[in-house]
């Protein structure tokens, strides 16, 4: 009896393997044809971080999009602006965070083009131009010179400003110089803060870098790749997998440390600090649900309030009309009891509706819309991303007609 060719059966084997790993080399080739994310930013005196005029911007997240656009003239991921202020055309203008950049959708994919597209068939009597002014991880105080220094000069009838779920954060100095590890007091974005009975402004800090708080154990930390495996599609996108799923663990231990380095920077840190015992605690967001916050929390509601006051001003000066988008964000999760204290998921919209009331703008439930719809609700974010997908940004275009059909 011949006795079996484990050489041959060997060489099958491997080559199947073979045809395997290039195959799925392949595949991920083709759905995520880089793998390194590139941005070009440049920091302008009295705007903040914007994008380079003219310069593409590639984002993946080798999970759900790989994405190349783009940046306008003015610094931002929209098109080009096209206006002829002619008295048949009415301009918007939007405000807000990564919501609104969207970089992970092409710019014909996002919710600020679709809305204008709709506006535009259901009213071809008039011409209509939306333009968008969003960067990632600003605020409402930090998107008031996006206006002011930008989009102010194409004369816009309606500025609608969208509100996150990490709004309220974003427009703390001191929440979010614990996220980012600048100064409070010498950071890249424009801020107010609570000084006393008064707020002040806190300009842009074209030296910020040099007064970075702590040392190199409080950086954020970024993925290591073995030089002699970068060139494999599949290896990049294993090591991503896995930098993403311990990345959330390390990024605590960073935020406690920062944390208590302020509070021993000075001691009116360490008074609006006290009572937040992260990472044993609510994050930034979380804590905006929560009934009871410590004074930094309640100060970022202050701010907020203040912010979209002054934006309110500025558009009023200019006979534009400021109405106010809350993303669905403001009403996620559940109720429930952690780290001792009671959450209340729609609390952080009651919280924007009273600051939209109480200066008398008009604000729109993006939440409410979408319990009333029916929607495919597992289908409105990236399944690895909280951004809205390209579903997302055609359901949010519906909504945002729904609510500005009666403001313009």
């Amino acid at each position: 009896m011949a006795k079996p060719n484990i050489s041959v059966g060997f060489k099958i084997s491997a080559l199947t393997f073979l045809i395997l790993i290039i195959s799925i080399e392949l595949v991920l080739g083709y759905f995520y044809p880089f793998t390194k994310n590139f941005w070009s930013i440049q920091l302008a005196p009295k705007v903040g971080f914007t994008l380079i005029p003219g310069s593409e911007v590639w984002i993946t997240n080798f999970f759900d999009f790989a994405t190349i656009e783009r940046a306008n003239s003015y610094g931002f991921l929209d098109r080009e602006p096209e206006i002829t202020f002619t008295d048949d055309e009415t301009r918007i203008v939007i405000l807000g965070d990564s919501a609104v950049e969207a970089a992970q959708v092409k710019n014909n994919e996002k919710f600020s083009f679709l809305l204008e597209q709709k506006l535009i068939s259901l009213n071809k009597r008039r011409r209509y131009k939306v333009l968008s002014f969003g960067f990632s991880g600003t605020g409402t105080a930090n998107t008031i010179p996006f206006y002011t220094e930008i989009a102010r000069r194409f004369k816009p009838q309606l500025v609608i400003l969208v509100f996150n779920g990490n709004d309220f954060a974003n427009n703390s100095p001191i929440l979010e110089s614990v996220r980012n590890g600048w100064h409070p007091y010498h950071p890249p974005r424009p801020f107010y803060d609570v000084s006393g009975r008064s707020i002040k402004k806190i300009d842009v800090d074209l030296s910020w870098q040099e007064h970075r708080i702590g040392a190199s154990d409080m950086r954020v930390p970024t993925m290591a790749v073995n030089s002699a495996l970068d060139w494999s599609l599949l290896y990049v996108w294993a090591s991503n997998r896995l930098f993403h799923e311990t990345r959330y663990a390390e990024m605590r231990e960073i935020y406690a440390k920062r944390i208590e380095y302020l509070r021993n920077l000075n001691s009116e840190f360490r008074i609006k600090l006290a009572g937040w015992s992260y990472p044993e605690d609510l994050d930034f967001d979380e804590m905006f649900s929560a009934q009871k916050m410590p004074l930094v929390f309640e100060e970022a509601l202050k701010l907020t309030a203040h912010s979209v006051q002054v934006l309110k001003k500025e558009t009023a000066q200019d006979g534009a009309k400021l109405v106010m988008f809350a993303t669905e964000y403001l009403q996620a999760g559940e109720d429930r009891s952690l780290y001792g204290r009671t959450l209340k998921h729609s609390l952080p919209f009651a919280r924007l509706k009273k600051i939209a009331d109480d200066l008398e703008v008009p604000l729109y439930n993006f939440s409410r819309y979408l319990s009333e719809g029916n929607f495919q609700f597992d289908q409105l974010h990236f399944s690895h991303d909280g951004h809205w997908s390209r579903y997302g940004h055609e359901i949010a275009a519906e909504g945002m007609y729904d609510f500005i059909k009666n403001h313009i």
